[in-house]
């Protein structure tokens, strides 16, 4: 058993152990806060010991140092690729045309904020946390919204796909079908996001997001209409003309087709001009001429049998034909109008048309030169004439005649027994006369000569003249 003196022995010896641990304790903890004191004031207004910014060391570095470092990363930044892709396209841009940029101010505050806490213990046990502990940091990276919505903006035009319409078309007589295509429109509403965290990630390559279009047309739209496409290919239709049929074939029919579109709507009817362009070769066929009766003014002798025309009447018939086919009906009327022939009474004699007009009339031949005075079905008198030389016809059509002066002209020239029949200066007139009454032209009557006019030889003039009378026809013809 130890004894009293062992035990007093024993006590002294603890209490210089407990006043040794601490005075170094003491001495311990005053060289530590000296330490902790000194180190501060060392990397005052500076980036502590063992902070990396986006790999690069900072420690130290005071704040202009460490905001020229900011701006050499951002100017980096802005010139680095990165390849944006949206469904099946793809754009290359550099980070600077999103307008991703380094945010200097708040960057600088992460990495002056590492150790440092207004909590002395924490600050200080941040401190030697540094000491063993590297904090790399990333940098704070924001986006300019004017500079990203442009960007947005033409990589659109650049990855947005258009939706296709689904199609329906009539070929050679059968049914082509396309189906329609998804379009796809490129989302801004995440990019943001994705392109910070792909600048995190130390990569290069962003998925964005795309918001689905779908086409106007779809296959279910285009059913109506092929159905309707389908009626009128099957239908066998005839055209009946008398004992004579035709009949339009499949590659006919699928021409007659016209399919249109408003807005989700397709719709197939039958194109009356394509109808009217099929009738015309039937016409070609069908039609015939109408050819006048001509017979002798005197003796009636036939001198040209008429013949009835016949004329496909194109508006009747595609009528009938579209009727039929909304109706389901396989025969429709080929309608034709006839023409009678008229009787055209003739003077062999003179070689012209007679009885034109009822009583006194004047019929000029431009092809022959000669124009005859007609009364009813007579002819009384056939004389040369000159008509307008090329580059001034003389006008053709029913004319009357409506103004009579026994003499007219000008200074350079005399228009004896003129008789005017159309406005700007057509009439009726002798060869023309200088003021000196000297004729000329004489020589050309029977050929094409004057400005317009008709002209007639000395005598003849005055002789039709006091023939007609005001309001009396007059038919110029070739």
């Amino acid at each position: 058993m130890p004894n009293a003196k062992t035990k007093s022995e024993g006590l002294e010896i603890l209490k210089k152990i407990a006043k040794i641990s601490a005075v170094f304790l003491g001495c311990l903890l005053a060289l530590s806060i000296i330490a902790l004191i000194s180190y501060q004031q060392l990397f005052k207004n500076k980036v502590y010991y063992r902070v990396s910014l986006s790999g690069t060391d900072v420690s130290g570095m005071k704040e202009s140092e460490l905001r020229k470092l900011i701006e050499v990363k951002n100017k980096q930044l802005s010139e680095k690729n990165i390849t944006l892709k949206a469904a099946n396209k793809e754009t290359v841009t550099q980070f600077g045309e999103i307008g991703v940029m380094i945010d200097a101010d708040m960057t600088m505050k992460r990495c002056y904020g590492v150790g440092r806490s207004p909590d002395i213990l924490l600050n200080s046990f941040n401190i030697i946390k540094s000491f063993f502990d590297r904090q790399n940091l990333s940098s704070i990276l924001v986006i300019k919204q004017e500079v990203f919505d442009r960007f947005v903006s033409n990589a659109s035009k650049t990855l947005n796909t258009d939706p296709v319409n689904a199609t329906i078309a009539v070929r050679n007589g059968q049914i082509v079908e396309t189906s329609g295509e998804v379009g796809y429109q490129l989302s801004s509403v995440n990019l943001p996001l994705l392109i910070i965290k792909t600048l995190n990630n130390s990569q290069n390559n962003i998925v964005a997001e795309v918001e689905p279009i779908e086409p106007n047309i779809q296959q279910v739209n285009l059913l109506e209409a092929k159905n309707k496409i389908n009626h009128i290919l099957d239908l066998d239709l005839t055209l009946d003309y008398g004992q004579t049929n035709f009949k339009p074939t499949l590659l006919d029919k699928g021409n007659w087709v016209k399919i249109e579109q408003a807005d989700t709507t397709v719709t197939a009817s039958l194109d009356q001009i394509k109808i009217a362009t099929y009738l015309d070769n039937i016409k070609n066929k069908v039609d015939v001429s109408k050819v006048d009766r001509k017979v002798e003014s005197t003796t009636n002798a036939v001198i040209t049998e008429g013949r009835t025309g016949v004329s496909v009447n194109k508006d009747k018939t595609i009528a009938n034909i579209v009727n039929a086919i909304d109706k389901g009906i396989t025969r429709a009327t080929l309608v034709v109008e006839t023409a009678n022939p008229s009787e055209i009474k003739y003077c062999t004699q003179h070689g012209v048309e007679v009885g034109k007009f009822a009583g006194k009339y004047l019929d000029a031949n431009l092809t022959t030169q000669r124009m005859c005075q007609i009364d009813g079905y007579d002819v009384i008198k056939c004389l040369l004439i000159s008509s307008g030389a090329k580059g001034m016809s003389t006008p053709t059509g029913s004319f009357k005649i409506y103004e009579k002066v026994p003499r007219s002209g000008s200074a350079i020239v005399v228009l004896n027994w003129w008789q005017r029949f159309a406005p700007n200066g057509y009439g009726i007139h002798e060869i023309p006369q200088t003021p000196e009454g000297i004729s000329v032209g004489a020589d050309q009557l029977g050929t094409i000569a004057s400005h317009g006019c008709i002209r007639l030889g000395i005598g003849d003039a005055e002789s039709v003249f006091n023939w007609t009378e005001m309001g009396t026809n007059l038919y110029i013809h070739y």
